[in-house]
């Protein structure tokens, strides 16, 4: 929550907190505030105004907000707005210069979200591309003009004070244990996908309700069942959907599991689950549950509170394994290297002391 929203502010721009048909009044304290941040200034700027729209469908209470942070292809700078049944409305106007995946520009709109939306709970989605942990190369979080956010940045960005109750991914290879334990002390909840997520994406005009549902646990899990019940209900069932809803504040508990088995042998003939048929991301990522447990550990309980997947990726993997995170497993026949685009730059990887 953001504790430290303690006074009514007062602006003569005509901002309201809850209610949009009021036009000068002080603004107070909502009940909950939803950020989108929405990097589409990339081959994803269509699916932009797709999403935009089921989120003027979606069903909004009167007691909290939704704003989205939109910087996109096609349109002549980024703005923040709010959204609301059947509209929005801008609030403020950013420079064409800027760039979503500059940590200290995120960091900016987040203050200027807690300044004209303030609110008792916050929640904020990321919508974008992205690639998980990886450091180096390509992208992490983002993909605008050749620029992107390491998930690292994002944590630096985002502060470590737990001023937002959950983090709610909606794009691809977010759902792994070096990124849940680098953002640990940025949130209390995370919901992500230890795989690709489809264009689509996550249906708003389904979910919005459940990301303001006052049951905060309650509603990231009908969030999860409402987006994964959608992919399933596609009469092709190929496009892929998994996601799972993880304990932030367990990530001590998660880390002091995996030390002590880091070093066992894997049992001779030990297949990894994969999540990705692209390379490099099939080498990347690997059930996090599948792969402690044949080193002899387990994911601690309370860590992963609810996990959905359909039964394919692409038609063409099965998912035998699912936990709801992942983790690397670099090939031994390399050396167990964990230099591989930076990992060894990961909290995760410090901790366990990974080719230090």
């Amino acid at each position: 929550m953001w504790k430290y929203v303690i006074a009514i502010i007062v602006f003569s721009l005509g901002l309201c907190a809850c209610d949009e048909h009021r036009t000068s009044a002080p603004v107070v304290a909502c009940r909950r505030t939803v950020l989108v941040y929405m990097e589409a200034r990339n081959n994803l700027a269509s699916e932009a105004l797709d999403d935009l729209d089921e989120m003027r469908r979606g069903e909004i209470p009167a007691d909290s907000r939704l704003l989205v942070y939109r910087s996109r292809r096609g349109e002549p700078n980024p703005v923040l707005c709010e959204v609301f049944e059947g509209g929005d409305s801008v609030l403020v106007n950013y420079s064409d210069t800027v760039l979503a995946t500059d940590p200290k520009h995120m960091a900016n709109v987040l203050a200027d979200v807690r300044r004209l939306a303030p609110s008792r709970e916050f929640g904020m989605v990321f919508w974008s591309h992205s690639s998980g942990w990886r450091q180096k190369a390509s992208r992490g979080f983002g993909s605008e003009n050749g620029r992107m956010m390491t998930v690292t940045d994002l944590a630096l960005a985002l502060g470590s004070e737990r001023a937002i109750d959950f983090l709610f991914f909606d794009c691809c290879y977010m759902g792994c244990a070096e990124v849940a334990y680098e953002l640990r002390n940025c949130a209390d909840y995370m919901v992500a996908s230890p795989c690709e997520v489809p264009a689509g994406g996550m249906p708003y005009d389904l979910t919005l309700a459940e990301l303001f549902n006052p049951d905060l646990t309650e509603g990231l899990k009908n969030a999860v069942d409402l987006t994964v019940d959608s992919y399933l209900a596609d009469p092709a069932e190929r496009c892929p959907s998994t996601l799972s809803v993880v304990d932030l504040r367990k990530m001590d508990k998660l880390i002091e599991a995996v030390e002590p088995v880091l070093g066992n042998e894997l049992p001779e003939g030990f297949k990894p689950q994969r999540f990705s048929r692209d390379v490099p991301y099939k080498y990347m990522f690997t059930d996090l549950g599948q792969y402690i447990g044949a080193l002899g550990a387990s994911i601690p309980d309370g860590v992963i509170l609810h996990e959905r997947h359909t039964p394919k990726i692409w038609s063409t993997i099965d998912l035998t394994h699912c936990s709801g995170l992942t983790i690397y497993m670099p090939d031994p026949k390399n050396g167990f290297d964990y230099t591989y685009r930076g990992y060894n730059t990961l909290s995760w990887a410090k901790y366990l002391h990974l080719n230090q």
